[in-house]
Protein backbone atom coordinates (compact mmCIF):
# COMPACT_ATOMS: atom_id res chain seq x y z
CA UNK A 1 0.00 0.00 0.00
CA UNK A 2 1.47 3.35 -1.05
CA UNK A 3 0.97 6.80 0.38
CA UNK A 4 -1.17 8.01 -2.51
CA UNK A 5 -3.69 5.19 -2.28
CA UNK A 6 -7.13 5.67 -0.77
CA UNK A 7 -6.83 4.36 2.77
CA UNK A 8 -10.26 5.43 3.98
CA UNK A 9 -12.32 2.88 5.85
CA UNK A 10 -15.31 1.57 3.91
CA UNK A 11 -18.39 0.03 5.50
CA UNK A 12 -18.06 -3.03 3.26
CA UNK A 13 -14.47 -3.74 4.29
CA UNK A 14 -13.95 -7.47 4.90
CA UNK A 15 -11.95 -6.60 8.01
CA UNK A 16 -14.14 -5.99 11.03
CA UNK A 17 -13.84 -3.11 13.49
CA UNK A 18 -13.32 -5.68 16.22
CA UNK A 19 -10.07 -6.83 14.62
CA UNK A 20 -8.91 -3.20 14.33
CA UNK A 21 -9.61 -2.70 18.03
CA UNK A 22 -7.70 -5.86 18.93
CA UNK A 23 -4.72 -4.77 16.82
CA UNK A 24 -4.72 -1.33 18.45
CA UNK A 25 -4.78 -2.77 21.95
CA UNK A 26 -2.12 -5.42 21.36
CA UNK A 27 0.16 -3.05 19.45
CA UNK A 28 0.01 -0.53 22.31
CA UNK A 29 0.91 -3.28 24.76
CA UNK A 30 3.79 -4.46 22.57
CA UNK A 31 5.28 -0.98 22.29
CA UNK A 32 5.03 -0.51 26.05
CA UNK A 33 6.92 -3.77 26.65
CA UNK A 34 9.43 -3.52 23.82
CA UNK A 35 12.20 -4.65 26.16
CA UNK A 36 10.36 -7.85 27.05
CA UNK A 37 12.43 -10.89 26.03
CA UNK A 38 9.25 -12.64 24.92
CA UNK A 39 9.16 -10.25 21.96
CA UNK A 40 12.71 -10.88 20.77
CA UNK A 41 11.45 -13.48 18.27
CA UNK A 42 9.48 -10.85 16.34
CA UNK A 43 12.03 -8.07 16.69
CA UNK A 44 13.07 -8.26 13.04
CA UNK A 45 9.46 -8.13 11.93
CA UNK A 46 8.84 -5.07 14.09
CA UNK A 47 11.59 -3.23 12.20
CA UNK A 48 9.93 -4.14 8.89
CA UNK A 49 6.47 -2.93 9.89
CA UNK A 50 6.70 0.62 8.50
CA UNK A 51 7.72 -0.64 5.05
CA UNK A 52 5.32 -3.58 4.95
CA UNK A 53 2.34 -1.77 6.40
CA UNK A 54 2.81 1.38 4.33
CA UNK A 55 0.59 4.45 4.23
CA UNK A 56 -0.02 6.76 7.16
CA UNK A 57 -0.01 3.89 9.66
CA UNK A 58 3.45 2.83 8.49
CA UNK A 59 4.82 6.37 8.76
CA UNK A 60 3.53 6.89 12.30
CA UNK A 61 4.64 3.42 13.35
CA UNK A 62 8.12 4.14 12.03
CA UNK A 63 8.28 7.33 14.08
CA UNK A 64 7.13 5.55 17.25
CA UNK A 65 9.57 2.67 16.79
CA UNK A 66 12.37 5.17 16.26
CA UNK A 67 11.54 6.80 19.60
CA UNK A 68 11.39 3.39 21.30
CA UNK A 69 14.82 2.40 19.97
CA UNK A 70 16.29 5.62 21.37
CA UNK A 71 14.72 4.93 24.76
CA UNK A 72 12.43 7.93 24.42
CA UNK A 73 8.89 7.99 25.76
CA UNK A 74 6.18 7.52 23.16
CA UNK A 75 4.14 10.70 22.77
CA UNK A 76 0.45 10.42 23.53
CA UNK A 77 -0.43 12.23 20.31
CA UNK A 78 1.57 9.67 18.31
CA UNK A 79 -0.35 6.83 19.93
CA UNK A 80 -3.64 8.52 19.15
CA UNK A 81 -2.56 9.21 15.58
CA UNK A 82 -1.55 5.56 15.11
CA UNK A 83 -4.91 4.33 16.41
CA UNK A 84 -6.72 6.66 14.02
CA UNK A 85 -4.55 5.52 11.12
CA UNK A 86 -5.33 1.88 11.87
CA UNK A 87 -9.05 2.66 11.84
CA UNK A 88 -8.60 4.12 8.36
CA UNK A 89 -6.34 1.25 7.25
CA UNK A 90 -8.07 -1.93 8.46
CA UNK A 91 -5.85 -4.07 6.22
CA UNK A 92 -2.80 -2.68 8.03
CA UNK A 93 -4.44 -3.49 11.37
CA UNK A 94 -5.01 -7.07 10.26
CA UNK A 95 -1.39 -7.37 9.13
CA UNK A 96 -0.11 -6.04 12.45
CA UNK A 97 -2.37 -8.45 14.31
CA UNK A 98 -0.77 -11.27 12.35
CA UNK A 99 2.71 -10.12 13.38
CA UNK A 100 1.69 -10.14 17.03
CA UNK A 101 0.69 -13.78 17.43
CA UNK A 102 3.21 -14.42 20.17
CA UNK A 103 2.20 -11.41 22.23
CA UNK A 104 -1.39 -12.64 22.48
CA UNK A 105 -0.11 -15.18 24.98
CA UNK A 106 1.45 -12.61 27.31
CA UNK A 107 -0.04 -13.05 30.75
CA UNK A 108 -1.59 -16.43 30.04
CA UNK A 109 -1.41 -18.31 33.34
CA UNK A 110 -2.52 -21.80 32.38
CA UNK A 111 -2.96 -24.18 29.45
CA UNK A 112 -6.61 -23.29 28.92
CA UNK A 113 -5.86 -19.55 28.73
CA UNK A 114 -3.13 -20.12 26.19
CA UNK A 115 -5.36 -22.42 24.15
CA UNK A 116 -8.17 -19.88 24.18
CA UNK A 117 -5.81 -17.08 23.14
CA UNK A 118 -4.53 -19.01 20.13
CA UNK A 119 -7.95 -20.23 19.02
CA UNK A 120 -9.38 -16.72 19.34
CA UNK A 121 -6.51 -15.42 17.21
CA UNK A 122 -7.08 -18.06 14.54
CA UNK A 123 -10.83 -17.49 14.63
CA UNK A 124 -10.66 -13.70 14.29
CA UNK A 125 -8.16 -13.93 11.42
CA UNK A 126 -10.05 -16.59 9.46
CA UNK A 127 -13.39 -14.90 9.95
CA UNK A 128 -12.04 -11.84 8.12
CA UNK A 129 -12.16 -14.01 5.02
CA UNK A 130 -15.55 -15.46 5.96
CA UNK A 131 -16.96 -11.94 6.15
CA UNK A 132 -15.69 -11.14 2.66
CA UNK A 133 -17.17 -14.40 1.35
CA UNK A 134 -20.55 -13.70 2.97
CA UNK A 135 -20.67 -10.13 1.65
CA UNK A 136 -19.91 -11.28 -1.88
CA UNK A 137 -21.59 -14.74 -1.75
CA UNK A 138 -18.56 -16.28 -3.41
CA UNK A 139 -15.81 -18.82 -2.94
CA UNK A 140 -12.13 -17.78 -2.89
CA UNK A 141 -8.76 -19.31 -3.82
CA UNK A 142 -6.10 -17.98 -1.43
CA UNK A 143 -2.43 -18.40 -0.57
CA UNK A 144 -1.70 -21.03 2.07
CA UNK A 145 -3.31 -21.52 5.45
CA UNK A 146 -2.26 -21.74 9.09
CA UNK A 147 0.00 -24.75 8.55
CA UNK A 148 1.82 -23.87 5.33
CA UNK A 149 2.28 -21.14 2.76
CA UNK A 150 3.14 -23.20 -0.31
CA UNK A 151 -0.32 -24.43 -1.17
CA UNK A 152 -3.62 -22.99 -2.38
CA UNK A 153 -6.50 -22.96 0.05
CA UNK A 154 -9.85 -23.14 -1.70
CA UNK A 155 -12.65 -21.69 0.46
CA UNK A 156 -15.87 -23.26 -0.84
CA UNK A 157 -18.97 -21.14 -0.22
CA UNK A 158 -22.07 -23.01 1.00
CA UNK A 159 -24.36 -20.42 2.62
CA UNK A 160 -24.24 -16.71 3.58
CA UNK A 161 -24.11 -17.29 7.36
CA UNK A 162 -20.69 -18.92 7.19
CA UNK A 163 -18.04 -18.73 9.90
CA UNK A 164 -15.35 -20.61 11.78
CA UNK A 165 -17.18 -21.90 14.83
CA UNK A 166 -15.71 -22.87 18.18
CA UNK A 167 -15.94 -26.30 19.78
CA UNK A 168 -14.59 -27.01 23.24
CA UNK A 169 -10.94 -27.00 22.20
CA UNK A 170 -11.06 -26.66 18.43
CA UNK A 171 -12.40 -24.63 15.50
CA UNK A 172 -14.30 -25.96 12.51
CA UNK A 173 -15.64 -24.43 9.26
CA UNK A 174 -19.40 -23.87 9.46
CA UNK A 175 -21.25 -22.99 6.26
CA UNK A 176 -18.13 -23.45 4.14
CA UNK A 177 -15.51 -26.07 3.33
CA UNK A 178 -11.77 -25.43 3.02
CA UNK A 179 -9.62 -27.54 0.71
CA UNK A 180 -5.85 -27.50 0.25
CA UNK A 181 -4.48 -27.86 -3.27
CA UNK A 182 -0.79 -28.80 -3.34
CA UNK A 183 0.23 -26.30 -6.02
CA UNK A 184 2.48 -23.25 -6.01
CA UNK A 185 0.22 -20.32 -5.02
CA UNK A 186 1.66 -17.74 -7.39
CA UNK A 187 -0.23 -14.50 -8.00
CA UNK A 188 -0.91 -15.69 -11.53
CA UNK A 189 -2.42 -18.99 -10.37
CA UNK A 190 -4.56 -17.29 -7.73
CA UNK A 191 -5.74 -14.85 -10.39
CA UNK A 192 -6.62 -17.71 -12.76
CA UNK A 193 -8.55 -19.70 -10.15
CA UNK A 194 -10.48 -16.71 -8.87
CA UNK A 195 -11.47 -15.77 -12.42
CA UNK A 196 -12.77 -19.33 -12.84
CA UNK A 197 -14.75 -18.92 -9.62
CA UNK A 198 -16.18 -15.62 -10.82
CA UNK A 199 -17.24 -17.13 -14.14
CA UNK A 200 -19.09 -20.02 -12.48
CA UNK A 201 -22.82 -19.28 -11.87
CA UNK A 202 -22.53 -20.72 -8.34
CA UNK A 203 -19.22 -18.92 -7.66
CA UNK A 204 -17.42 -22.24 -7.15
CA UNK A 205 -14.47 -24.08 -8.67
CA UNK A 206 -15.29 -27.17 -10.66
CA UNK A 207 -15.40 -30.30 -8.49
CA UNK A 208 -12.31 -31.71 -10.24
CA UNK A 209 -10.20 -29.06 -8.49
CA UNK A 210 -11.08 -30.20 -4.95
CA UNK A 211 -12.25 -33.83 -5.10
CA UNK A 212 -10.37 -35.46 -2.21
CA UNK A 213 -11.61 -38.93 -3.19
CA UNK A 214 -9.92 -38.76 -6.61
CA UNK A 215 -6.82 -36.61 -6.15
CA UNK A 216 -3.82 -37.35 -3.92
CA UNK A 217 -2.79 -33.69 -3.97
CA UNK A 218 -6.02 -32.45 -2.38
CA UNK A 219 -6.95 -32.45 1.31
CA UNK A 220 -9.92 -31.05 3.24
CA UNK A 221 -9.80 -29.19 6.53
CA UNK A 222 -11.55 -30.99 9.38
CA UNK A 223 -10.56 -29.17 12.59
CA UNK A 224 -8.11 -26.58 13.91
CA UNK A 225 -6.57 -27.28 17.29
CA UNK A 226 -4.16 -25.24 19.39
CA UNK A 227 -0.99 -26.24 17.55
CA UNK A 228 -2.20 -28.60 14.79
CA UNK A 229 -4.82 -28.89 12.09
CA UNK A 230 -6.62 -32.11 11.13
CA UNK A 231 -7.24 -32.81 7.46
CA UNK A 232 -8.84 -35.56 5.41
CA UNK A 233 -7.07 -36.93 2.35
CA UNK A 234 -6.25 -40.14 0.53
CA UNK A 235 -3.57 -42.25 2.13
CA UNK A 236 -0.52 -42.01 -0.17
CA UNK A 237 0.43 -45.56 0.90
CA UNK A 238 -3.06 -47.00 0.41
CA UNK A 239 -1.97 -49.39 -2.35
CA UNK A 240 0.35 -51.14 0.12
CA UNK A 241 -2.30 -51.38 2.85
CA UNK A 242 -4.36 -54.53 3.22
CA UNK A 243 -8.12 -54.43 2.90
CA UNK A 244 -9.82 -53.68 6.23
CA UNK A 245 -10.74 -56.73 8.27
CA UNK A 246 -13.32 -56.94 11.09
CA UNK A 247 -11.83 -56.86 14.58
CA UNK A 248 -12.96 -59.04 17.49
CA UNK A 249 -16.04 -56.83 17.97
CA UNK A 250 -17.02 -57.03 14.33
CA UNK A 251 -16.05 -53.45 13.43
CA UNK A 252 -14.02 -52.82 10.31
CA UNK A 253 -10.60 -51.24 10.59
CA UNK A 254 -9.87 -47.98 8.77
CA UNK A 255 -10.66 -48.22 5.08
CA UNK A 256 -7.52 -46.81 3.45
CA UNK A 257 -9.18 -46.69 0.04
CA UNK A 258 -11.13 -43.67 1.31
CA UNK A 259 -9.80 -40.35 2.65
CA UNK A 260 -8.48 -40.69 6.17
CA UNK A 261 -7.49 -38.12 8.79
CA UNK A 262 -4.00 -36.64 9.11
CA UNK A 263 -2.59 -33.93 11.34
CA UNK A 264 -0.15 -31.15 10.48
CA UNK A 265 1.65 -28.80 12.90
CA UNK A 266 0.91 -25.07 12.94
CA UNK A 267 4.23 -23.16 13.00
CA UNK A 268 4.46 -20.35 15.57
CA UNK A 269 5.52 -17.73 13.03
CA UNK A 270 2.74 -15.31 12.00
CA UNK A 271 3.84 -14.87 8.38
CA UNK A 272 1.48 -17.62 7.19
CA UNK A 273 -1.59 -15.79 8.44
CA UNK A 274 -0.31 -12.51 6.97
CA UNK A 275 0.22 -14.13 3.55
CA UNK A 276 -3.25 -15.68 3.69
CA UNK A 277 -4.99 -12.39 4.46
CA UNK A 278 -2.89 -10.44 1.96
CA UNK A 279 -3.93 -12.83 -0.80
CA UNK A 280 -7.58 -11.95 -0.13
CA UNK A 281 -6.98 -8.70 -2.00
CA UNK A 282 -5.74 -10.63 -5.04
CA UNK A 283 -8.88 -12.76 -4.99
CA UNK A 284 -11.21 -9.78 -4.66
CA UNK A 285 -9.51 -7.82 -7.44
CA UNK A 286 -9.63 -10.87 -9.73
CA UNK A 287 -13.32 -11.42 -9.13
CA UNK A 288 -14.05 -7.71 -9.61
CA UNK A 289 -12.40 -7.80 -13.04
CA UNK A 290 -15.54 -8.45 -15.09
CA UNK A 291 -17.70 -5.82 -13.35
CA UNK A 292 -14.89 -3.28 -13.80
CA UNK A 293 -14.64 -4.14 -17.49
CA UNK A 294 -18.42 -3.84 -17.90
CA UNK A 295 -18.42 -0.44 -16.21
CA UNK A 296 -15.61 0.76 -18.44
CA UNK A 297 -17.43 -0.50 -21.53
CA UNK A 298 -20.61 1.31 -20.51
CA UNK A 299 -18.63 4.50 -19.94
CA UNK A 300 -17.00 4.24 -23.38
CA UNK A 301 -20.36 3.58 -24.98
CA UNK A 302 -21.92 6.56 -23.21
CA UNK A 303 -19.09 8.77 -24.47
CA UNK A 304 -19.83 7.74 -28.06
CA UNK A 305 -23.55 8.45 -27.88
CA UNK A 306 -24.25 11.82 -29.53
CA UNK A 307 -25.29 14.43 -27.06
CA UNK A 308 -28.63 16.07 -27.70
CA UNK A 309 -28.47 19.83 -28.15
Amino acid sequence: MTDNQDTSHHDDSPISGGVVAIAQRILAKTLQTSGNRKLERIGDLIREWPERVGGVAGQILGKILGSAEKGEAIAVEDKEALNKALENQPEAAAMILGFLTADLLTGASDAESERNALLEYYQSSLNLICTAMANRTTSFALRGFLHQKNCISYWHFERPNLTFSRGKDYLFPNGLDVYFIEENPTDEELLRLNLLIRDDPERHLDRTFYNIEKNDNISELAYIYETTIATKKLDPDRNNTRDPQPNSLGFLATDHSKPIQFTSPIPPEPELVVALIESLQIAIEAQDFRPRQAQEARKQLADKVPKTP
